[in-house]
């Protein structure tokens, strides 16, 4: 037997120990459970951590790394994380609140695969290692009926080992510093510390399976990884970053390239809605496409980038197809007739997967995973606050100022008929529609659309990005949305009616393909009395997210840079940007059609 599965081997059956042990302690109501040799039972002491960043810099290791970079890193992880430390340096079988609890074990698991193995042996096992430990403790509570996610789910098992990954390095070095025959562990840990407070939104241990996922091999050799901030600002709901990983692989150094997404940290109005949405996202990536895939439909699949990780209400790496040379359009050019005809067939194949799982499974996607469906942008709870002051802005504000709006007779009329409008769409997206749903994007704006030009200048492929705020509801609302969000009125007058018909004949043609009639879900009057149905609702969300996204991109960049003016424009009052905004053509052409739709309709 190799050393290397000797070690994967010894380590698993320690690890499934373990867990037993923790389950007693679990279970036990006044937390005294098991005090066996399986159990570590260390304790954080942060004047620990303090002597060993001294000593270290005394010694020899100090000057094969960056010593400052390691000292510094390591006052911020203890400063930064107080509540983490104060939690850690209790012995859990006395803690009061299981929570603390679990974050303890969660921390012990980290110290014995740590302290017993080193970085090749991580870089194949680690990901393999703590789920061992998990379903061991899972079996352990399904024999009594009690699933251990009623103590802690996966997701919280996941979040819980990022907050104790870095200690438990730490930790593990210290030891190991005082063991003259470990030193060599000391320099990899420290290293790989160094590596992640110059890197700190992602672990190596992410990497690895991001590596793996991508490349469908463990003949791989980890070099290093590095995150760079994306310049530009893509989109509302997220931090956008570059990650490039090296690794050797047959026998060659590659560069690896994906793209990484965050909740954002620019203010708290737009975190506060990538909390709650964030989890829509990965449930597309991480259990629709896949079950997509187990069902046979994976030609159909390609609708979104390939995903490598993700980890809840944290990080999505996704493939940069940016290197593919895809790039999303300037919302504040008008796009082209070729990019709709894309685009469109493109939301047909996103469409189809829906039916086409209901049709096989027989069951309704709202029903088996509602949690990840509901509406959360246009509705009157909470959540809904940044698009309900959008809704007041139409009616207060630009329906007085629009020339070719407020010059109109029986405007108090017109407002009151557009205020209506408004509370029908969020009636429309509340209750179930008498039309066949299916699971929309929800967010069809130009930077939500990357697609990919030919020689000729013209789009030839795309995809669909960022499924933050997706929905269950009539195909039609995203079709519609997509044509009045990205075109002027002149391309929607000349196009709409073709580009309406180019998605329903490739609808048709999918479904054919898997012995789906389209005439038994949407023949084509139905599909255009769905359109009609949901017209006036798509209008309205187009108008409150036009407002803001033909801003002058400067001066929105000026208001998401701050926590105060960024409050104040989403939720209180957006006047005084827009009267100065009416000054970019743009802007003021655009609201001003999408308004003059709106009293039309």
């Amino acid at each position: 037997m190799s050393v290397e599965k000797k070690v994967h081997e010894c380590l698993t059956k320690k690890l499934k120990s373990l867990a037993s042990s923790h389950y007693h302690f679990i279970k036990s109501n006044d937390n005294t459970g098991n005090n066996d040799d399986n159990s570590i039972l260390c304790k954080l002491n942060v004047e620990d951590f303090i002597n060993f960043v001294e000593h270290l810099g005394e010694s020899d290791i100090s000057g094969k790394i960056d010593f400052e970079v390691f000292k510094h890193g390591v006052k911020q992880l203890v400063e930064c994380n107080k509540d983490v430390c104060e939690v850690l340096s209790k012995n859990p079988r006395v803690l009061a609140e299981k929570s603390g609890a679990i974050l303890q074990l969660v921390y012990e698991v980290l110290l014995v695969i740590f302290s017993k193995t080193n970085q090749l042996d991580r870089q194949f096992y680690f990901h393999e290692w703590l789920q061992c430990y998990y379903a061991e403790l899972k079996k352990h509570f399904m024999q009594i009926d009690f699933s251990s996610t009623a103590i802690f789910s996966q997701d919280c098992y996941e979040y819980e080992v990022k907050k104790c990954l870095l200690f438990a390095k730490v930790e593990t070095a210290r030891q190991s510093f005082y063991d003259s025959k470990q030193n060599h562990k000391t320099l990899e840990l420290v290293q790989e510390l160094i590596e992640h407070f110059k890197n700190p939104n992602l672990s190596r241990e992410d990497c690895y399976v991001a590596v793996k996922n991508k490349l469908k091999s463990k003949e791989i050799s980890f070099i290093g990884y590095q995150l760079e901030a994306l310049n530009e600002r893509l989109g509302f709901l997220g931090d956008y970053y570059q990650l490039k990983i090296t690794v050797k692989h047959n026998e060659r150094v590659e560069l690896l390239k994906f793209f990484a997404k965050y909740l954002p940290t620019t203010n708290e109005t737009t975190k506060s809605l990538a909390l709650l949405s964030f989890n829509k996202e990965r449930f597309i990536y991480q259990t629709f496409i896949p079950v997509l895939n187990e069902l046979g439909f994976e030609e159909l699949t390609d609708f979104a980038p390939k995903c490598f990780f993700a980890r809840s209400n944290d990080v999505l790496v996704l493939e940069d197809v940016s290197i593919l040379r895809y790039k999303s359009s300037d919302i504040h050019t008008p796009v082209s007739y070729e990019w709709l005809v894309i685009v469109s067939k493109l939301l047909a194949k996103f469409h189809a997967c829906s039916i086409l799982y209901e049709e096989k499974i027989r069951s309704k996607l709202n029903q088996e995973y509602c949690e990840y469906l509901k509406e959360i942008s246009f509705t009157t709870e909470p959540s809904g606050a940044v698009m309900l002051r959008g809704a007041r802005t139409v009616v207060e504000l630009f329906m007085d100022i629009l020339p070719t709006i407020s010059k109109r007779l029986g405007i108090e009329s017109l407002k009151r008929k557009v205020d209506n409008a408004f509370s029908r769409m969020f009636q429309i997206l509340k209750e179930p529609s008498r039309f066949r749903s299916v699971i929309c994007h929800g967010d069809l704006w130009g930077s939500n659309i990357l697609t990919k030009s030919g020689q000729d200048g013209k789009p030839k492929s795309c995809f669909l990005v960022d499924y933050q705020l997706t929905r269950y509801g009539p195909p039609a609302m995203d079709l519609l949305f997509l044509l009045y969000t990205n075109t002027d009125k002149e391309t929607r007058k000349q196009y709409m009616d073709a580009a309406v018909r180019e998605y329903h004949e490739e609808l048709s043609r999918i479904l054919n393909k898997y012995d789906v009639d389209v005439n038994n879900i949407y023949d084509f009057e139905t599909f255009l009395e769905s359109c009609e149905y949901v017209r006036s609702a798509v209008i309205c969300q187009a108008a409150c997210y036009l407002q803001i996204l033909l801003c002058p991109k400067e001066k929105i960049k000026m208001i998401n840079d701050s926590p105060e003016d960024s409050l104040h424009f989403y939720l209180v009052d957006r006047s005084d940007v827009f009267l100065e905004a009416m000054e970019y053509e743009p802007f003021r052409k655009r609201m001003e059609e999408i308004v003059e739709d709106l009293c039309e309709v």
